[in-house]
């Protein structure tokens, strides 16, 4: 991949790689200048080797779903670059009529490519090539094999400069100059469908009549031969043989354009050569009649505040030039830059209802003229866009899988976290005495560092291999799940940059963490550790404000103070310190040499960037040690809530000019708002007295308005004055947080639609919501442990023998609170992310569960090539010889499609945007069993009277479900905002009748300068329904339209067939190919084509569902990772109870039943949470698309339960049976 979130994975790896340099450089240095620490430090590794291999095993997952995301991120874009590069060869960019083939004649005169070829040549091209290329059937008769969309190209022999980079299979050069007359070069995967070999003899399908070619050689799928990016089967002629079957003596359809530098060339210079040629082929005058038009002060300020208002289309492949556009109307003339923005029809269409919306229709319809005639030659890089789709496609599986491997990567981080509090748990003597002989707190802060690195480093690697490992199966598994017809399949591929990422990543974030738990071991409490009174650690007390705000002023002037340390330090003369310098100098001086003195200055640039990001974080943290008191006490959070979730707020719902409409910041506001009042609660309960409670009642009615002042009302009357004890008051407030975010967090996705307006929301919000509800559900538990072990204890009253051991394995984790809460959470979030995605694999698919909701009662689908038109179908199937009759089917219907533009009338947006008619005769319209979800009641109350108020009207319309108002979660539910037609007011969650909505409808801009024709919408589609000819902007009416809206005949091209015995489809699919062979239909069984799609998607949420597996492994590796921490910190509680009189039976019971409890209660906490919210994404997706049906897959959910909680149980046995093979007197001693 080329990019990654929108940022180049080229910088993206240079930045990675430049702070894990910075990262290991500084630790070095540190290290060298105090080499005890850091044989302190990694003493311990070796010591307990086993201890140490499960860490770096349970660090490293991490990196290794990072690794495995990008390699098959990597993998798909590169199979599909590959498959672009393949089809287009060395043709970099393509010229075509700027008409459709639908609306006119789309052929070049040679006259017109003999002009255009000399304009063409410059330096940056090294070859033209004028050809054809169409679809027609090619067949081997020797051994009846068809295939009836082949890619013919005819080529013109004396234009292959440039394009002469075509191998045969064997790997030779493949020579075209041998096409002639009778002659014909196929590609690999035309051969092997047909059967044939070189010296056999196919026949070419055209309109007129048969033709019989000999195969003079087979080349590889390439280039010319690459066929297209749908159907990869190819035939080479002559371009004179294609000419004279198609009767287009002297004609052409499309020129190609090889830019100089072979198969892969630069981007940027594939788009400058596009430009410059788009100019070439500019009509002038049409332009310059455009330019005066527009050059208006009212139109400029309407087409500003169009942009102002967010009118541009969307979309990377839909953006259109408006913006451009208006800048450069502000010049006196039409520049270049005008001339190419002009030319994008989007920015056509939207100027037309700009200027319809300010009250000149008249300029609107007029402008079609010029429009019409502003461009001779459609020129497109075509290569740049096969890529950028590739691109496109290869970041979408990254974000994917990042989406779902972000969990299991925040568990990860969890595990590194915990790991490192276990550890300084373990050594808290050692610690304490360490720090009593006068090291200091950042000594011990570089002692972690020191053995977190190097566990960093293993894992980090580690992790990284293991990931490319897991990505191979996963791509191996996705290229057994695609056909190989047509020659495309997924193959390996990953970069040098992915891998950088994915080890700096891992280190990086593995070092963080690190840092972090740290800097909290660091504060480590001398005589607590030195006594062994407890393995807590105790927070140091809060300095006085005025020292908090001294301690901001410092940080504020702390570059000065840095640059005066430095200059004592080389007074003093430090060696260290002036070999740092000295290797620093040396190192500039080689760069200054061979690269010169910008790179130097490049250099020093990133480290004065360093030191400027290091001050900044130094000053942050000083701030948020300044306010953090504050902070603690609740009163701020309330303010600070209250504006972010106003902020979010839709603009009209909200602070009117504030309000951005996002759900992320309403729901992060409002749990700050819960935090907030349930740590004045906990405030206001420890408080007592009259004068405290007027005060917090204004504090809280300024801060929270009513809502605070009713918190403080409530908490009062309930405590009356009394004293409560600390523990209760955390619970009480603690409990309420937690409580209270999951019931917020676990409402249904549009239950504050009402108050805050539609939300619009990321795939950060499944990632928000998921973390905050395991949070909010461990935060509750464990604020609540006591009554868990109270409960288990009734439970197991009558278990006299059990009960002490069971006992003790719940009421030990439960005591470390902190610790348990983290590996709680760690299992809890792997198991909500299984839930979620068995849940969303389960849900009852309306295409699987009723196919016809898709197929609309037909059995088979087929298409034709439309230069092979049909005249009688009944006709050729009487004649077929016996192969079909007539009482084969019960109905045999016909459609076509046009691109048109449309537009919905009454609106405020009158801008024409892109559509495509379905039109259909009168047995498709009167015989499909589509469903209607919204009709109008005028014309009928049933989809059946609906359908045949269509036929029976030319002016009626139904149009596809896509293009209503969701009014779903995670989107604006706006229809229209991109470049297709939306139609507003009929909204998707609200089916039922509707008044009629008006439309009109024209050919695209410069296809035409007909009039346009008006339309009434009386039913909208059903969102499964036809769903196989992806027409999200579908429009379906009867046939009349095409005689409206073309200037040529358009023929039917798709028919589909209801058949007697629907049992014979894919029978009948073989025949109808073979009968139908001169038309070249391509035929599909509909219910076959469902249930090979439901079996790939299967297949497909399989493989999701085992690369999140992955987080599983790290659940229990964390669970792994405490039972062997456990055993040695409680070494001595080992040795008393077997003292006591515990058998090594009990303690290993206690030991495998404590891990037991934790995965038992992580499973229940998912699968809760998982269930719920895989209820709100169920209703949130039901509301816009009918025929699911929400169910639990219990017999998916038990296995992923059993293997959580077998594996855990696995990893603790080791640990549990050495602690129950400890001896009392060895126990005692340590």
């Amino acid at each position: 991949m080329e990019k990654l979130f929108g940022v180049e994975m080229n910088v993206l790896a240079g930045i990675l790689a430049g702070g894990t340099i910075v990262v290991l450089l500084a630790i070095f240095l540190l290290a060298l200048r105090n080499k005890v620490l850091l044989k302190l430090a990694l003493r311990n590794i070796p010591r307990r080797k086993a201890q140490s291999i499960l860490i770096v095993i349970g660090l490293m997952l991490s990196t290794t779903i990072i690794m495995s995301a990008l390699a098959i991120g990597d993998s798909v874009s590169s199979s599909i670059r590959s498959s672009v590069l393949d089809a287009v060869g060395e043709t970099d960019v393509r010229l075509t009529s700027p008409v459709s083939s639908r609306f006119g004649d789309d052929y070049l005169d040679a006259s017109l490519v003999d002009r255009v070829r000399p304009v063409i040549y410059d330096e940056r091209v090294d070859g033209v090539m004028p050809l054809i290329r169409e679809s027609l059937p090619v067949l081997n008769e020797a051994t009846d094999k068809t295939v009836a969309g082949t890619s013919v190209v005819g080529v013109e022999l004396a234009s292959l400069a440039g394009f002469d980079g075509l191998q045969n299979v064997d790997g030779d050069p493949a020579d075209l100059s041998g096409l002639g007359d009778g002659t014909a070069i196929i590609n690999r995967t035309l051969a092997k469908k047909l059967e044939a070999e070189i010296g056999d003899d196919i026949t070419l399908v055209a309109p007129s009549g048969r033709g019989v070619y000999s195969v003079i050689d087979i080349v590889e799928d390439k280039g010319l031969a690459g066929g297209s990016e749908q159907v990869r089967s190819a035939a080479l002629f002559s371009v004179e043989t294609l000419q004279g079957v198609l009767d287009r003596e002297g004609q052409y359809n499309m020129i190609e354009v090889s830019v100089t530098g072979g198969l892969r060339v630069s981007e940027a210079d594939s788009d400058e050569l596009t430009k410059d040629l788009q100019l070439l082929f500019i009509n002038e005058q049409a332009a310059s009649m455009l330019f005066n038009a527009l050059k208006s002060p009212v139109i400029i300020q309407a087409l500003q505040a169009k942009l102002d208002a967010g009118g541009s289309a969307n979309g990377r492949f839909a953006s259109d030039t408006l913006a451009d556009l208006v800048v450069e109307l502000e010049n006196d003339a039409p520049t270049d830059e005008f001339r190419v923005a002009i030319t994008n029809t989007i920015t056509l269409s939207i100027i037309g209802g700009v200027i319809e919306e300010i009250g000149d229709p008249e300029l609107a319809r007029s402008l079609l003229i010029p429009a019409s005639q502003l461009v001779e030659l459609e020129v497109v890089a075509i290569k740049n866009q096969g890529l950028a789709i590739a691109e496109l496609v290869g970041g979408f599986i990254v974000t994917l899988f990042s989406i779902f491997g972000s969990f299991s990567i925040i568990v990860g981080l969890l595990l590194i976290f915990l790991v490192f509090v276990m550890l300084a748990a373990a050594r808290t003597t050692e610690m304490g005495i360490i720090r009593a002989v006068g090291t200091k707190r950042r000594h011990l802060v570089q002692m972690f560092a020191y053995e977190g690195i190097v566990y960093s480093i293993g894992a980090a690697l580690l992790g990284t291999i293991l990931g490319l490992v897991a990505s191979v199966a996963l791509v191996g598994i996705m290229s057994g799940l695609v056909a190989e017809d047509d020659g495309f399949g997924f193959s390996y591929n990953v970069t040098l940059q992915s891998i950088i990422v994915a080890f700096s990543l891992g280190l990086v974030l593995t070092a963080l963490t690190v840092a972090v738990s740290a800097y909290r071991v660091s504060k480590l409490n001398i005589v607590v550790a030195i006594r062994g009174l407890g393995q807590e650690f105790v927070q140091d007390e809060v300095p006085s404000f005025w020292r908090r705000v001294l301690d901001v002023l410092r940080a504020v002037i702390a570059p000065l103070f840095w640059v005066y340390q430095f200059g004592l330090t080389i007074k003093k003369g430090d060696q260290f310190v002036l070999r740092a310098i000295s290797l620093l100098a040396v190192l500039l001086l080689v760069l200054w040499v061979f690269k010169g003195q910008g790179a130097v200055i490049a250099v020093l640039e990133r480290l004065a960037l360093l030191i400027v990001i290091a001050w900044q974080i130094n000053l942050a943290l000083k701030v948020y040690q300044l306010i953090a008191p504050w902070l603690a006490s609740g009163w701020p959070l309330l303010p600070l809530g209250v504006v972010m979730a106003l902020f979010g707020f839709q603009e009209d719902k909200g602070i009117s000019g504030i309000g951005i409409g996002n759900a992320a910041a309403v729901m992060t506001g409002s749990t700050l708002i819960i935090i907030g009042i349930g740590l004045i609660s906990r405030w206001a309960m420890n408080h007592s007295g009259r004068q405290m409670i007027a005060y917090s009642m204004l504090r809280l009615w300024l801060l929270g308005g009513i809502w605070g002042l009713a918190v403080v009302i409530l908490t009062r009357a309930i405590l009356r004055n009394r004293v409560i004890r600390e523990e209760t008051q955390k619970r009480v407030s603690m409990s309420f947080i937690g409580i209270a975010m999951l019931v917020f967090w676990g409402l249904p996705f549009d239950a504050l639609d009402g108050l805050t307006g539609t939300l619009s929301g990321g795939p950060e919000m499944f990632l928000l919501s998921g973390v905050s509800l395991v949070a909010a559900a461990v935060w509750t538990v464990m604020y609540n442990a006591d009554l868990i072990v109270w409960l288990v204890s009734k439970m197991i009253g009558r278990f006299g023998s059990l009960r002490p051991v069971v006992k003790m394995a719940i009421a030990y984790p439960m005591s470390a609170r902190f610790r348990t809460g983290l590996t709680l959470a760690m299992f809890s979030l792997v198991i909500f992310t299984m839930m979620i995605f068995a849940i969303l694999t389960n849900l009852g698919n309306a295409i699987e569960d009723e196919p016809e909701l898709v197929s609309g009662g037909f059995d088979i689908r087929t298409q034709i090539d439309s230069e092979l038109p049909i005249a009688d179908v009944d006709a050729l199937i009487a004649a077929s010889g016996g192969k079909l009759s007539a009482s084969d089917f019960t109905v045999i219907s016909a459609q076509t499609s046009l691109p048109v533009e449309a537009r919905q009338d009454g609106v405020e947006e009158l801008a024409f945007k892109g559509a495509r008619v379905r039109a259909s005769d009168d047995a498709w319209l009167l015989n499909n069993v589509f469903e209607l979800t919204h009709w109008d009641p005028v014309y009928g109350s049933t989809s059946a009277e609906i359908w045949a108020a269509v036929s029976a009207d030319p002016t009626l319309a139904v149009v596809n479900g896509a293009m209503i108002e969701t009014g779903g979660f995670g989107g604006d539910g706006n229809p229209g905002s991109g470049p297709t037609l939306g139609i507003k007011g009929i909204k998707a969650n609200e089916p039922g009748e509707i008044t009629g909505v008006d439309i009109t409808i024209r050919p695209p801009v410069g296809q035409s300068v007909g009039d346009s024709v008006n339309r009434k919408v009386i039913g909208v589609l059903h969102q499964f329904a036809d769903s196989f000819e992806f027409g999200t902007s579908d429009i379906y009416m009867n046939p009349d339209i095409l005689d409206e809206l073309s200037n040529k005949p358009v023929p039917f091209v798709d028919y589909k067939f209801k058949l007697a015995d629907s049992s014979r489809a894919e029978e009948i699919t073989r025949v109808l190919e073979t009968v139908f062979i001169e038309h070249g239909m391509s035929a599909t069984a509909i219910v076959a084509d469902i249930e090979e799609n439901q079996s790939q998607n299967n297949a497909f949420n399989q493989l999701f569902q085992g690369f999140m597996g992955l987080g599983l492994l790290v659940g229990v590796a964390s669970l792994g990772v405490v039972s062997f921490r456990a055993v040695v910190e409680r070494r001595q509680s080992i040795g008393m109870m077997r003292a006591l009189g515990y058998k090594g039976r009990m303690i290993q019971i206690q030991f495998l039943m404590e891990s037991g409890v934790v995965a038992i209660l992580g499973s229940a906490i998912g699968i809760g949470l998982g269930a719920l919210i895989g209820w709100n994404i169920f209703l949130s997706i039901s509301a816009e698309a009918d025929g699911l049906t929400y169910s639990i897959p219990w017999l998916n959910v038990t296995i992923i339960v059993l293997v959580a909680v077998v594996f855990s149980l696995v990893t603790t046995f080791i640990p549990a049976r050495q602690a129950s093979k400890i001896k009392p007197s060895e126990a005692l001693r340590y």
